[in-house]
């Protein structure tokens, strides 16, 4: 495999390699499928002299994949379901986080 394009995010959000595909919900209708990276710790993220405790999960894609979702829409990863808990979080390199929570019932781990 050739070395990655860290300029490139359609390499890391290429389903067949990294990435899985997400769906975004709001009230009850899609809005659009897209690839994600999905990261769920289960303790202490160190962010770089920042530290934070936690164990909610993220997703990470283009920026352009995650415009306009905002807290109360819903993230389906495959059978499971999620809340998104606030707007994207910009990483001003193309990249968007979005924070979201395991919805009570949504198959969690």
């Amino acid at each position: 495999m050739p070395a990655l394009d860290w300029e490139d995010l359609g390499e890391f959000l290429n389903v067949g390699e990294f990435a899985t595909t997400a769906q975004l919900w709001r009230d009850g209708a899609l809005l659009r499928s897209f690839p994600v990276l999905f990261d769920e710790p289960s303790a202490d993220a160190a962010l770089g002299d920042y530290r934070h405790d936690t164990t909610l999960p993220t997703i990470a894609t283009s920026e352009a994949n995650v415009q306009g979702a905002t807290k109360g829409d819903e993230i389906r990863l495959g059978a499971r379901a999620f809340d998104v808990m606030a707007s994207p979080e910009v990483q001003g390199d193309g990249w968007s986080r979005l924070r979201i929570a395991p919805q009570m019932g949504g198959g969690g781990r």
